[in-house]
């Protein structure tokens, strides 16, 4: 008999189900490293000369930007 946890554990791999029970996804990953690297938001979008506002929405996945893309893969080590 397979417990709750049991079956959570196996399921966690499956890229079928995984935005359902892998609750890290790319934007919180990127703020998780924002925060351990003590970056901020302000500081990316001074470097890369956008609007406030055009941070979150590429970090959320509701814009993109190739320029972007590059920071966060050069700075953060993470490949969008």
């Amino acid at each position: 008999m397979k417990t709750q946890s049991t079956e959570k554990a196996n399921t966690i791999g499956n890229t079928k189900d995984r935005n359902i029970n892998n609750p890290i996804d790319i934007s919180t990953l990127i703020r998780m490293q924002l925060l351990l690297r003590n970056i901020s938001q302000r500081e990316i979008k001074e470097e890369l000369d956008v609007c406030d506002s055009a941070i979150s929405m590429f970090i959320d996945g509701k814009r993109k930007s190739r320029r972007f893309n590059k920071w966060v893969f050069e700075n953060l080590g993470i490949a969008i």
